[in-house]
């Protein structure tokens, strides 16, 4: 679990790296894929996924 939780803020990171170049440079296609992908991984942290990553369904659930 710590390790998806690791992963999930590294990718946030990221993104909120790319959402500030976009800002600074004036590139607002490349500040809007920032804010995206930092959606994304609200999204899967809030799903207990990391991102690329499908939560356990049927009988794998535990």
């Amino acid at each position: 679990m710590t390790e998806d939780r690791n992963s999930t803020s590294a990718d946030h990171l990221k993104a909120s790296v790319t959402e500030a170049i976009g800002k600074l440079t004036g590139e607002s296609r490349v500040e809007a894929e920032g804010r995206r992908k930092k959606r994304g991984v609200r999204k899967a942290d809030a799903d207990g996924a990391a991102p690329g990553r499908s939560k356990p369904t049927g009988s794998d659930q535990r």
